[in-house]
């Protein structure tokens, strides 16, 4: 970026007269918005299992329904997924193979149609994703992308993942990109730390703009911004920090517009007429008293027997 204007600085200070502006903290019952937009919410769990019971509580708290569940930190194991299940969503993971912690599950309502993105995912003791491809056939597609990078790892190594893959998203630009997770690096230090400006700028040059723009994980002795959501597309996006006891990251939300309905299952229904002795003889009764009565026109009209 060598024009001044370009400076991550002044584009978030662009942005944040747009979209960040908007962002703020919610109690989970203010949490209110359109059925139109995919809604999104993420949360570093810190071991779903211990929790997962409080996890549920708290979606049954919230005003509105969200369509992806994103969790890091799951503490998870690939043979204990199936205790995990919610109602309604499908779950895709990928859990920390050689240890302890770490972990990715994103929760996907059964509405929606997607397909797994897994040549876009790392899983190592450094970071781990999950990827996965919302479909439409009128509109554009949605790759959507749950990441965690541990605090301890050297963030050249998610640089040069999200180098690896960033051009694989942009190679079909008609595509609607969509990044959340715990990255581990406080955006509240742009300009004091230069692996800060270094995150911000592969992420503005790839069109990806920050969704959150206040502190994620408050304690008594610091605020730090390092759960955040990405998108390349911040029309009429909503999005804020949920107040909740449910761990020490605040949970994260968004929305992407997104109208193309399309995008979700179509929902078949079907109708049967029972079929026994009772109808059957019933059916022929109502029979043998049209057939006199009505003309051939009419009388398809006419079979109809209710039980």
């Amino acid at each position: 970026m060598d024009n001044v204007s370009d400076h991550p600085t002044n584009i978030l200070n662009d942005l944040a007269s747009k979209t960040l502006s908007n962002c703020k903290y919610y109690l989970p019952s203010e949490v209110s918005l359109t059925t139109n937009n995919i809604k999104l919410i993420h949360c570093n769990a810190r071991s779903l299992k211990s929790k997962f019971d409080k996890f549920l509580t708290l979606l049954t708290s919230l005003s509105c329904q969200f369509d992806i569940l994103g969790i890091s930190e799951t503490w998870l194991s690939d043979n204990i997924m199936s205790d995990f299940n919610i109602p309604g969503y499908n779950i895709v993971f990928n859990n920390r193979q050689n240890s302890r912690g770490g972990g990715v599950a994103m929760y996907i309502a059964d509405k929606i149609n997607y397909k797994q993105r897994q040549d876009l995912e790392i899983n190592n003791d450094a970071i781990t994703s999950k990827f996965i491809e919302v479909s439409s056939k009128n509109c554009k597609n949605i790759i959507i992308g749950l990441i965690y990078r541990t605090p301890q790892s050297n963030p050249n190594l998610y640089f040069d993942y999200f180098l690896d893959i960033s051009s694989q998203l942009i190679i079909d630009h008609k595509k609607i990109v969509f990044l959340m997770g715990d990255f581990n690096i406080d955006l509240l230090k742009l300009n004091e730390d230069s692996n800060v400006n270094k995150f911000i700028d592969i992420k503005l040059t790839n069109f990806l703009y920050p969704l959150i723009s206040i502190p994620t994980r408050i304690t008594s002795s610091s605020s730090t911004l390092i759960d955040n959501m990405f998108c390349n597309n911040v029309n009429g996006c909503i999005s804020g920090c949920i107040y909740s006891d449910f761990s020490d990251h605040s949970l994260i939300f968004s929305t992407i517009e997104f109208k193309c309905s399309t995008m979700f299952k179509i929902q078949k229904s079907h109708s049967y007429r029972k079929i026994n002795d009772d109808n059957l003889l019933c059916f022929k009764q109502k029979l043998s008293e049209s057939l006199p009565l009505i003309s051939p026109y009419n009388r398809c009209s006419r079979f109809v027997c209710r039980p």
